[in-house]
């Protein structure tokens, strides 16, 4: 009695199912060495079925186990993986074994030898079929870049980004020295000054003036630290009226907040109260009196301007104001 692998390798022989690709189609013709799929209702060979003998063999024994072909199965990949990785750890078993068994005999040594020989032979086999095989889409491909090249870019990207980031942290701690340094500072613009004063006796003056304007001006009572005028004194300042701003330094931070809450009240003289801003603060004004000016050109309104309101530390904004105003500020 024939074997079931003998029968479906004679039916595949004599069907030529197996080159002709007929199994799994419509164009069969039934056989009594053959397996009908239970989903799609067709007949395939033993031998195409890609079953293994005891399953071909259950199959026909129990009626209850029925068939399905590989056409009406979906494997999923995890458990394709996992065949994988069984197989190679049967692999990996089967040499150990091997190597073991082989060290137990009478010239374990070699035996040994001639199977990591044997399978390192077949692993350069397959490189050599391999390398041939894609030698020609490799000459293709661009340039790839190696290990130590992405090494390096990445190097230089992360060198940028801690430059930026020690640079941020240097301007921020800058930031907040200078408004521990200046928090009782105020400065006065426009404010004149007498030529025939010398350093001391102006800055006597000044801070008199200061405490006698905020007291007469405001109705606050402040003590005057120091007053002193920023940048060098010109001979030309006194026909262009251009003075110099007075950086005055209050006794605390209380009477600044007085003094700059009354701001307001000073509309009606000469000169005006800022901050002692910092030099980011200053630089964000001076793009803000940039803008302005741009604005200015765009529009061409020769009775309106535009200036920058407000403070860097609470909100800047444009105010358009007609240039009469702007005179009688002046």
């Amino acid at each position: 009695m024939a074997t079931i692998d003998e029968k479906s390798t004679e039916n595949a022989e004599k069907y030529g199912s197996c080159t002709a690709n007929k199994c799994f189609t419509n164009e069969i013709i039934k056989d009594n060495d053959m397996l009908q799929c239970r989903k799609c209702q067709r007949f395939v060979h033993y031998a195409c079925s890609e079953l293994p003998a005891y399953q071909i063999q259950l199959c026909l024994q129990y009626k209850s186990r029925r068939f399905e072909c590989k056409k009406c199965v979906t494997v999923t990949p995890i458990l394709l993986e996992k065949i994988k990785t069984s197989k190679q750890r049967v692999r990996s078993n089967q040499i150990t074994q091997t190597i073991t068994e082989a060290e137990c005999k009478d010239g374990g040594q070699q035996i040994f030898e001639s199977v990591f020989n044997t399978r390192l032979h077949n692993l350069e086999k397959k490189m050599e079929e391999l390398i041939a095989m894609n030698k020609e889409d490799v000459a293709k491909e661009p340039k790839r870049a190696t290990y130590a090249d992405i090494t390096k870019e990445e190097v230089k990207k992360q060198e940028v980004i801690i430059k930026k980031f020690i640079k941020n942290e240097k301007e921020e701690r800058e930031e907040d020295r200078w408004k521990n340094l200046t928090r009782c500072n105020i400065i006065v613009h426009h404010l004149g000054e007498n030529k025939d004063e010398n350093k001391e006796e102006q800055r006597a003056g000044d801070k008199d003036y200061v405490e006698e304007v905020v007291g007469n001006r405001m109705g606050l009572k402040i003590n005057v630290v120091t007053a002193e005028r920023i940048g060098a004194r010109k001979d030309d300042m006194f026909k262009t009226k251009r003075w110099r701003p007075l950086k005055v330094t209050l006794a605390n931070e209380v009477d600044k907040k007085r003094i700059m809450a009354s701001v307001h009240k000073l509309n009606e003289d000469n000169f005006s109260v800022t901050d002692d801003f910092s030099k980011k603060e200053r630089k964000t004004i001076k793009e803000w009196h940039e803008k302005a000016k741009e604005k200015m050109k765009n529009e061409k309104d020769e009775c309106c301007v535009w200036k920058v309101r407000g403070s860097p530390r609470a909100k800047l904004y444009f105010k358009k104001i007609c240039k009469k105003n702007v005179i009688d500020e002046l």
